[in-house]
């Protein structure tokens, strides 16, 4: 029978996990591309952000928030290396809102049942993605009128939030088989 682990190693563990979502959220940050079906680039940054808390639940939250703070207090971290408190407050404001405000229904999502399929995932992923959305045109109200900030902040990026959450539903589900079994041979 192994030995259990002790406090430490597991608060350091849980620490490194979200030291790297952080990671992958900046990483999928800078890797931007054009869909066919989206008239502007879109980055891989909302797949890593609602795939992070999908895959790590509360650890995945975490590394949101702490990619937010880290971001704000001047880490290049944020899309196209952007940073900075100026950066948190302007025109990004409302979608790193949305940012942890997807991430806390992912955890909802989660204990209904929904991570557990592809349609439950594409579900969640679609509302995740419209969240983002949504927070993010909102703040675009302080320098547009509301036809303006739709038409700038949500119009251009729903197909590539259709697409991106497609493939969170194709990848997640086959995540959460190979980590639940992973787990259970750590047990045995």
């Amino acid at each position: 029978m192994p030995t259990p682990p002790s406090r430490l190693s597991t608060s350091l563990a849980r620490a490194a996990s979200v030291v790297l979502v952080v990671v992958v959220i900046a990483i999928a940050a800078r890797i931007s591309f054009t869909l066919p079906i989206a008239a502007v680039p879109q980055s891989l940054q909302t797949v890593a952000v609602l795939g992070s808390v999908m895959l790590a639940g509360w650890i995945g939250v975490a590394g949101v928030f702490v990619y937010i703070v880290a971001g704000s207090a001047g880490l290049p971290i944020f899309a196209d290396g952007a940073a900075g408190l100026g950066h948190a407050l302007g025109a990004s404001a409302g979608y790193l809102a949305g940012f942890f405000g997807a991430a806390l229904w992912l955890i909802l999502a989660d204990r209904l049942g929904m991570l557990r399929s592809f349609i439950g995932v594409l579900l969640a992923a679609v509302i995740g993605h419209i969240v983002i959305l949504l927070a993010g045109t909102a703040g675009l109200l302080r320098w547009y009128g509301a036809a303006d900030a739709w038409q700038q902040g949500f119009a251009p990026f729903s197909n590539g939030a259709a697409a991106k959450s497609l493939l969170l539903a194709a990848i997640v589900p086959l995540c959460r088989i190979w980590t639940h079994r992973g787990q259970a041979h750590a047990q045995e």
